[in-house]
């Protein structure tokens, strides 16, 4: 039996065709998750609560590496160039590799000035701005201190500047951005009325740091520094610098020596053998999977329980 396709049900074919294949663009289009590279987990964190299930987010430093020291591999080239989004720190904390991988992607869309490159510190005002930018003052960031996550206050500000640009990038889920926006900032205005009520008996609580990563927390929580082991940020503390750090923690008691992740541990050990120092291992960021929220929350019962111990 030969079949025969006349004129006009080859053209409804045609049209069925289109039709479904239009149709399936559409659900495609629809269902399509922005790429999203985010440098650190507090970004990526940040930028979850906004997007939830519409973005993909890749984290380039992982919780217990210092961002300072990443290498621009071609494994984060790559990242960058299959990215719709990026969402960095800022001042100059990724100056050793970002602009490189940014640049080896060939990635217009995550260049500078384009709304598909986001750093957070360009959006808040940051503590420790340097008036004079010379090396006798160690590895100073131009820009002021970069650790501003540590005060999540600032991400008030931030999370609205970032759904602004992600609505740019991704204009069809602006109403899901902003309503998601909305929530957080809400939840966030509630969560800093609680953990400040908690941290009140840690207020002028003494504490000493290896490096100059905690200002933010420091200001926050109202805490009293006493003293640092690193006299110059980034440099190698002389042994005239840490005998006179011994001095100052001398028959102090309850003093909390803050640690993160990849603080020097010969600078920890020194901790404990030179000083009555409580040794605080403190979360610099968010763990994998953790949320924002939860982050704070940790940060705030890892310092009371050391504090009442």
């Amino acid at each position: 039996m030969q079949l025969i396709v006349t004129n006009s049900h080859f053209s409804k074919m045609i049209r069925s065709f289109c039709i479904i294949f239009s149709l399936f663009c559409i659900s495609s289009n629809a269902s399509a998750k922005l790429n999203i590279f985010a440098c650190e987990s507090e970004w990526a964190a940040l930028t979850k609560e906004i997007t939830k299930d519409k973005a993909n987010i890749y984290i380039a430093v992982k919780p217990n590496q210092d961002a300072h020291h990443l290498q621009a591999r071609p494994s984060l080239i790559n990242r960058v160039r299959k990215a719709d989004f990026l969402v960095c720190n800022g001042a100059d904390l990724e100056i050793g590799w970002l602009d490189l991988v940014i640049q080896n992607s060939r990635n217009n869309k995550l260049t500078k000035g384009n709304v598909g490159h986001f750093l957070a510190a360009d959006h808040v005002n940051l503590l420790e701005v340097p008036t004079e930018l010379d090396r006798k003052h160690g590895d100073v960031h131009a820009a002021g201190n970069p650790h501003l996550h540590l005060d999540p206050a600032n991400l008030l500000i931030i999370a609205a500047k970032l759904t602004n640009n992600l609505v740019l990038t991704d204009p069809e889920n602006e109403a899901f951005y902003q309503e998601n926006l909305k929530v957080f900032s809400a939840k966030l205005k509630q969560k800093l009325k609680l953990w400040q009520k908690q941290a009140e008996q840690l207020a002028e609580q003494k504490i000493v740091v290896i490096h100059k990563r905690y200002i933010y927390l420091i200001k926050w929580l109202n805490l009293n520094q006493i003293a640092t082991i690193e006299k110059l940020p980034g440099i190698s503390p002389s042994i005239k610098h840490l005998k006179e750090v011994e001095r100052k923690l001398q028959g102090q008691a309850g003093v909390l020596a803050l640690v993160a992740p990849f603080d020097n541990s010969s600078y920890v050990r020194w901790l404990e053998d030179n000083s009555k120092s409580k040794i605080v291992n403190l979360p610099y960021s968010p763990a994998e999977n953790q949320d924002i929220f939860s982050f704070y929350s940790e940060v705030i019962a890892k310092l009371i329980s050391a504090n009442n111990l």
